[in-house]
């Protein structure tokens, strides 16, 4: 309960900067006032217990950068000063920025090509009811200790299997066929 009332102070805050500002304002002015009718009635003049009273009260500004600290969104001031100044900064190097720009695009194409390859091949199951399961056959030949099957082999291997649940065939690597036409794989 407590982190949703400050969520709601928070955004009331961001929402209503002005108007937090004005009314911290006429706080601070009330305090100051306040002292100043006290010393006033003290015997001091009008003009002198003002004097006083804003020295005794000390920094106006200090304590209004305070009082918005308190507030919870003087970071969120600082953050977006921060990046006008940073954006300042890049429009006066333009060449600068292209290379920043240019660095960051390929670190983060890069981080995300390796990382879809790390989802697909390892933090990522095979898409099959049960992937332990899986096993590869394949054919020997006489030059070759593993490879792959012509498609009627398939189908007589599908024809008279008994111990496997499904069958398919994959290839591994494609050729490029030419002829009198154009290239087909």
């Amino acid at each position: 309960m407590k982190l949703l009332a400050r969520l709601r102070s928070f955004a009331s805050a961001l929402v209503h900067r002005s108007h937090l500002g004005g009314e911290i304002d006429e706080e601070l002015r009330a305090h100051i006032q306040d002292r100043a009718s006290d010393l006033e009635r003290s015997g001091l003049s009008h003009v002198e217990s003002e004097r006083r009273a804003r020295l005794e009260f000390g920094g106006y500004q200090k304590f209004k950068e305070e009082c918005r600290e308190a507030g919870g969104v003087n970071w969120l001031e600082h953050l977006l000063q921060d990046l006008r100044f940073a954006l300042r900064m890049l429009r006066k190097a333009p060449g600068f920025t292209a290379v920043a720009v240019l660095t960051l695009a390929l670190g983060i194409g890069a981080n995300t090509a390796l990382f879809s390859v790390i989802n697909g091949v390892l933090l990522n199951p095979l898409p099959f009811p049960d992937p332990d399961r899986l096993v590869t056959v394949a054919a020997s030949k006489p030059n070759f200790s593993r490879g792959s099957i012509s498609y009627p082999n398939f189908l007589d291997w599908h024809r008279i299997n008994q111990c496997f649940s499904y069958f398919a065939v994959s290839r591994s690597s494609g050729y490029l066929l030419t002829g009198v036409d154009s290239a087909e794989e």
